[in-house]
């Protein structure tokens, strides 16, 4: 099955945050280092160890970003979960900062609950495997299980 255009523009949004993940990193790394060698008091090693701490989150979060999108565009499943997930921690993280009076949250969620709307349609559920259904490539008949399909593409008129 052909790759849903959305499911490309996903994995190419995680790409972009994995490269942004690796700027950060290295600019808090760098930070922290010269930070370091700038100040002349006690508190030099414990602003290395914070910035290398905060680096070290940010290129986490960058190799995360490379792999999410790498299993997305290729279609495993795990990375679908994965997304849903992350999106739903992001829903509920909008959810409070609207409340607590940050009104560009609401863009964010019309955002995120599209997203959880795409990700759960037929076509993106099949291209990952997750298809409560199987259906015909060529006439579009849905089927319970694969014996049925297998049958049907058997039939199948528009064959």
């Amino acid at each position: 099955m052909q790759r849903p255009l959305g499911i490309t523009i996903l994995g190419i949004l995680y790409m972009l945050g994995g490269i942004v993940g690796v700027i950060a990193a290295i600019v808090f790394g760098v930070f922290s280092t010269i930070m370091g060698d700038m100040m002349m008091s006690p508190m030099i090693g414990t602003a290395a160890i914070f910035g290398g701490i905060i680096s070290a989150i940010f290129a986490g979060v960058a190799v995360l970003g490379f792999l999410i999108a790498g299993c997305l565009l290729s279609g495993k499943s795990w990375a679908r979960k994965a997304v849903i997930i992350f999106v739903v921690i992001d829903l509920v993280l909008e959810f409070v900062s609207v409340f607590g009076g940050n009104m560009f949250g609401i863009p964010m969620m019309m955002l995120d609950f599209f997203v959880l709307y795409y990700l759960y349609r037929p076509h993106v559920m099949e291209y990952f495997g997750d298809a409560p259904y199987k259906t015909c490539t060529y006439c579009g008949h849905i089927a319970k299980d694969y014996r049925e399909l297998h049958n049907h593409l058997i039939s199948c008129e528009k064959k």
